[in-house]
């Protein structure tokens, strides 16, 4: 392959990437808007702490689970996979309240926005933030997955209040 080929692969990797990422974060806060909402408060409430906590259940059930992917067991593979996968959905969760609460901040800014797309622009940032060399791959990255994955498991595991009226709308994952 030559030069121009191997450019044109990481474009279109990178570009697949951040197009299936947004894809995925606006998909969990469409599908599933009050754990989004529990995760906004989360990250209103205790940045810091729900960041420390993503990185502490990383740094053990993350490590784990890529330990247990590089077993030659098929059946270690897969449990190791679906552990993954599982900590993944926690951190989508846990972005989209991110993106909640940045969609609300720019809707702040032009009030004529709507809200999916202020929400949608808010995925957009986030996920384009990923691509500064060095400082996005190595800071604002780690540091977003860190958030969103502390602020997924508050939000996943919060009870809904048993006042709370019933909706008539169709939720996933109440």
């Amino acid at each position: 392959m030559t030069v121009f080929g191997y450019t044109l692969a990481i474009l279109g990797v990178l570009f697949g990437g951040c197009l299936s990422a947004w894809a995925i974060l606006m998909g969990f806060q469409s599908l599933f808007p009050r754990r989004s909402e529990y995760a906004q408060r989360a990250i209103i409430e205790h940045p810091w702490r729900w960041t420390l906590v993503g990185l502490i259940v990383w740094f053990t059930f993350g490590l784990f689970g890529l330990i247990l992917i590089q077993l030659p067991n098929p059946i270690a593979k897969l449990i190791g996979t679906l552990w993954m996968s599982a900590i993944t959905a926690f951190t989508a969760v846990g972005a989209s309240g991110l993106i909640q609460l940045l969609g609300s901040r720019l809707r702040e800014k032009d009030p004529a926005m709507s809200e999916y797309g202020s929400q949608s622009r808010a995925g957009l940032i986030l996920v384009s933030s990923g691509l500064l060399p060095f400082v996005g791959w190595f800071a604002i990255v780690p540091l977003l997955l860190a958030m969103g994955l502390g602020a997924g498991i508050r939000a996943v595991f919060t009870r809904a209040p048993q006042n709370a009226p019933a909706s008539p709308k169709l939720e996933f994952g109440a």
